[in-house]
């Protein structure tokens, strides 16, 4: 008779699979702890090169830090003060409008479709409308004093859900705090958090992992910093392109309006390269059919909107951002959907810095491979 072969199991081999999966479910418990340290993390990079330049001219890091939030305190309130009213403005004549834009693009739309299909005909149109009128009735605001007395009068009168929503303002400015104290804390030291830690590794690992982690710092840095740059002039940019027919005398454009309300969604989204830029044209193009605008006028938009993203493309993110930071659209979607899938909306915004990060210690890998000396 044959032997039987015996199966040997290495007892380390047991511990290190059910270590990971132990680390994993411990990981997915703590990922909001996780998520505001890693955003921490990635503001410290980027607040990191201004403090240590400072810290050259003899001025104190922590010293250096207070200067730089004020600095920030101050451009947010100086740009709140010179934006505010406009948006209020803005913010009203679009729901006022909005019935009346809806029913108009639904009603090009339905113009556009083949007779065979008949998903919106006028009694649907008319339905959706309705409830668009209903949803958005009771908000009349003319100023901020009304914006926040009418949520307020909501917050009374939605029981339950106001108290969650109160749980749930208080969560974010709690998170808010913890971030900027974690952020001040990791910025003010002049050891990074891998010097902190770095103990723990085996040292003849020590120096890879730290050039590695450098890298990733100094990557993450550079793209906290040139978003927010980038953010700042596709807005301006886009608020430009907006204005320029009302500027030059068109007839019966009406799309200016909004233009401040567009400036904002294209510096917001411009946090989601490659599809930001696209959703953008989007809801361009949808309010100018809503406000109805000449072809004329649309073909301008669309025109206007591809040239600023070619521009952006060819000289304006490059001059900002390192080539290491550029990345393919395909990961991009595939990023923004998998962090909207764990987290929601901040799952997707700090996709891109998570994808960073991995195209940083990927690179590296490959790399160490090609150059194992």
């Amino acid at each position: 008779m044959k032997e039987q072969q015996k199966v040997l199991i290495n007892p380390k081999l047991v511990f290190l699979v059910f270590g990971i999966i132990g680390g994993v479910y411990l990981a997915y418990l703590l990922k909001n702890v996780i998520i505001l340290f890693f955003i921490s993390f990635i503001l410290s990079s980027g607040f990191r090169p201004f403090v240590d330049k400072l810290e050259t001219y003899k001025i104190p890091r922590f010293v250096s830090v207070i200067l730089l939030y004020i600095g920030i305190i101050i451009f947010s309130l100086l740009i709140i003060g010179l934006t505010i009213n406009t948006f209020i403005n803005q913010l009203e004549s679009f729901t006022n409008d909005l019935p009346n834009l809806v029913r108009t693009i639904l009603n090009s739309i339905n113009d556009r479709l083949p007779e065979q299909i008949n998903i919106l005909d006028g009694e649907t149109i008319d339905d959706i409308v309705n409830s668009v009128n209903e949803q958005i009735k009771n908000l009349n605001f003319t100023n901020v004093s009304d914006l926040i007395n009418f949520s307020l009068q909501n917050l009374g009168e939605v029981g339950n859900t106001g108290v969650k929503f109160a749980s749930s303002i208080f969560t974010l400015l709690f998170s808010v705090f913890i971030v900027l104290v974690v952020t001040a804390y990791i910025t003010v030291r002049r050891q990074t958090p891998f010097e902190n830690i770095e103990t723990y590794i085996p040292e003849h690992s020590r120096a890879k992992i730290k050039k590695l982690f450098t890298k990733v710092e100094k990557g993450l840095g550079e793209w906290v910093v040139g978003q927010i740059i980038l953010m700042l002039i596709i807005g301006t940019i886009t608020y430009l392109l907006i204005q320029i027919p009302h500027i030059v005398g068109v007839d019966s454009y009406e799309l200016y309006r909004f233009a401040l309300l567009i400036a904002l969604i294209a510096g917001i989204l411009e946090a989601f390269p490659n599809i930001g830029p696209t959703l953008t044209l989007i809801i361009s193009l949808l309010l100018g059919i809503g406000t109805g605008e000449s072809l004329g006028v649309l073909m301008y938009i669309g025109v206007a909107f591809i040239a600023l993203q070619q521009l952006e493309g060819l000289f304006i993110t490059p001059n900002l951002m390192n080539k290491l930071l550029h990345l393919d659209p395909i990961i991009v979607i595939l990023g923004l959907v998998a962090g909207f899938q764990i987290h929601g909306l901040v799952g997707a915004i700090i996709s891109i810095p998570v994808v960073i990060t991995l195209r940083v210690i990927l690179r590296e890998i490959n790399l160490e491979k090609l150059n194992p000396n």
